[in-house]
């Protein structure tokens, strides 16, 4: 059985997200939160929401950042990143406009 060093991962998710290449960093985000019902205690679907977002997929990201705040409601990130996206017009929910922050 071949051993996998989630900290390797991070560090390719870190990567990813640095080179905006969220497309990959979802993959591997989506892969790891599998099998983990509470997304590594929010962590995971933080970062999920956080590539959504800067993809321009609001709807999206919101669903993930509810789900962090749910995880774990003491990381003020997770609750500011919800937040923000409550205020951001009804038209980027339904992919009318491409949300730009």
């Amino acid at each position: 059985m071949t051993h996998i060093d989630v900290n390797l991962i991070h560090l390719d998710i870190d990567r990813a997200m640095d080179a905006r290449d969220y497309d990959a960093a979802l993959e591997r985000l989506y892969n790891l939160a599998s099998g983990d019902p509470s997304f590594e205690a929010g962590y995971y679907a933080y970062l999920i929401g956080q590539c959504l977002e800067f993809q321009g997929n609001v709807s999206a990201a919101l669903v993930w950042y509810n789900i962090a705040v749910a995880e774990n409601p003491g990381i003020t990130r997770y609750a500011e990143a919800q937040k923000r996206l409550w205020n951001v017009p009804v038209e980027y929910f339904v992919n009318y406009k491409r949300f730009d922050r």
